[in-house]
């Protein structure tokens, strides 16, 4: 069970839990629902064994490192329908639990485009300390170690979503992973809505079709 769950931490495991394809995911979100398509060939593992692995994997983290209040619920858990051997590329949807109040699309890019590298940074120190990887390890039984991340680069800024990227490398039980973290920040009738695709930093093609795709998912976002 520990060595499929390490897998599942590295790559989700695709194969494990092939579950239904679905072009599009609906969520409750403070008393409304929001529902957005999938990027392109991506399918919806929320309701597996691992979608549920993975939701725990993020928490913690999250909570290792005090910042529960600070990180999106997560809400979707997402594959390739076909994945490669190696899992990825792999992702996540979540939403914050207050609403985004004052803030529309137009005001959270401004700020992000001013404060995305401090806030970051913030955010990096936290995850990364020595006591928040202890932590990690001794709630999940996964070690953490060397994490290096580094510049975003902003790669959309619209009236649908602000879109960024950045590189980040990590030690996982003694291997290394290079990986490129995708995020789209949305604001829909004042709720703040995030989505992550993770994908191997070498595979610079898809990275960018799954950059490409986010866009599009962006645009079909509702909050009704």
């Amino acid at each position: 069970m520990k060595k499929l769950a390490k897998s599942c931490v590295v790559s989700l495991c695709w194969f494990a839990c092939l579950p239904a394809l679905a072009e599009s995911v609906m969520f409750e979100t403070l008393g409304k629902f929001a529902q957005i398509e999938l990027p392109d060939g991506m399918c919806d593992y929320t309701n597996t064994e691992l979608g549920e692995f993975a939701k725990s994997y993020l928490t913690e983290r999250a909570k290792a490192s005090e910042l529960s209040s600070q990180m999106p619920e997560v809400k979707v858990i997402f594959a390739e329908c076909q994945g490669r051997d190696d899992g990825y590329p792999w992702g996540w949807i979540g939403s914050f639990k207050e609403k985004a109040t004052g803030f529309t699309q137009t005001r959270l890019n401004k700020y992000l485009e001013q404060n995305l590298g401090g806030l970051l940074a913030k955010m990096d120190d936290k995850m990364d300390s020595p006591r928040a990887l202890r932590e990690f390890e001794q709630a999940t039984g996964f070690k953490l170690s060397d994490v290096e991340t580094g510049v975003p680069v902003v790669l959309a800024s619209t009236s649908d979503l602000f879109l960024h990227s950045i590189a980040q490398k990590t030690i996982i039980e003694g291997e290394p992973f290079r990986e490129v973290i995708i995020t789209a920040s949305m604001i829909r009738n004042g709720r703040a809505i995030y989505m992550y695709s993770y994908e191997i930093q070498s595979k610079a093609a898809s990275v960018l079709e799954l950059a490409q795709s986010m866009k599009r998912s962006a645009k079909s976002l509702t909050v009704r």
